[in-house]
């Protein structure tokens, strides 16, 4: 996890009213098609980006620029997208960055791969940090803090 976000205390955030031993993300199962964890959130995601926008649309801008959430290269698909060709930009290895996002690329699923063990947890957090976003944190935090609402999946009807 970027030291941003930990910063930002999602950390924190994640493990608030949850038990110890529970599911960290519990809405998450395995689908039938892939066996991955992805679809159910791509489709949660699908459905609070187009709720986000109908509800903005419907409640005004609040004298802020609206940009649309549901539009073309704006779902989970292209964070994945553009995360891997950051990683490679920072010069991040192909094998760290392809660990980071689930990818298999032929030269990870070739001969050579058998003798490869994955890289450690220490290497990969140290492949993440090498971005830098681009994010005032402490302005962050203050915003948080000093917001009267900050908008919930909840709010945007996803449960």
């Amino acid at each position: 996890m970027p030291d941003a976000l930990i910063q930002l205390g999602i950390i924190k955030a994640l493990h608030k009213g949850r038990e110890p031993n529970e599911q960290l993300f519990p809405d998450l199962y395995r689908s039938k098609s892939n066996n991955s964890f992805g679809d159910k959130l791509g489709q949660k995601f699908g459905t609070y980006r187009k709720n986000y926008d109908e509800a903005h649309r419907k409640n005004g801008d609040n004298g802020h620029a609206f940009v649309p959430l549901y539009a073309h290269l704006r779902d989970l698909h292209s964070f994945r997208h553009s995360f891997c060709t950051e990683m490679i930009n920072v010069g991040v290895p192909q094998a760290h960055a392809e660990a980071l996002t689930g990818h298999t690329s032929e030269a990870r699923s070739s001969e050579f791969a058998n003798y490869d063990h994955g890289r450690t947890l220490a290497i990969l957090k140290v492949a993440i940090d090498k971005r830098v976003l681009p994010v005032d944190i402490p302005r962050l935090v203050d915003a948080a803090a000093n917001s009267p609402e900050v908008p919930t999946p909840q709010k945007c009807g996803v449960d």
